[in-house]
């Protein structure tokens, strides 16, 4: 059974760049992918740079092949999400977590500590004579 699916967009690689060719995969079909991890690398006529995977997943679907030139925002790539390639029972799956307790509220009052008076705290609200004011 498939899980969840998510698409890698090409990303904006930077303010007046539109399109990037993509020159080479860095993981094949059926590889595990992991956030924030390099997936492809992409020139443009400004930079080269790696795509990092925006998920961790199982890349299922290659959208565009290496030497093609895609425009920022569209779709390249399809990643199960959540896929490690370990099947789960369905009795893991849907196991809920375990409740924690919430915890304490001291009803005590808190310790009251007086704020500084006014003026006196480090040098708020002191003020010096302006280098260019009179002083008569």
């Amino acid at each position: 059974m498939a899980g969840k699916t998510t698409r890698v967009v090409m990303p904006q690689l930077g303010e007046s760049v539109h399109e990037g060719t993509i020159s080479k995969w860095l993981v094949k079909i059926g590889d595990k992918v992991v956030e924030f991890e390099p997936m492809l690398e992409v020139d443009t006529d400004k930079v080269n740079a790696e795509v990092p995977a925006p998920v961790t997943g199982i890349l299922r679907e290659i959208l565009a092949k290496e030497g093609e030139t895609v425009q920022a925002g569209a779709e390249i790539a399809v990643v199960e999400l959540g896929a490690d390639g370990r099947t789960t029972t369905t009795a893991e799956a849907q196991a809920p977590a375990p409740a924690k307790a919430a915890p304490k509220v001291s009803e005590e009052p808190a310790e009251r500590i007086p704020s500084p008076p006014r003026g006196e705290s480090q040098g708020e609200g002191l003020k010096s004579p302006s280098p260019s004011a009179p002083t008569w």
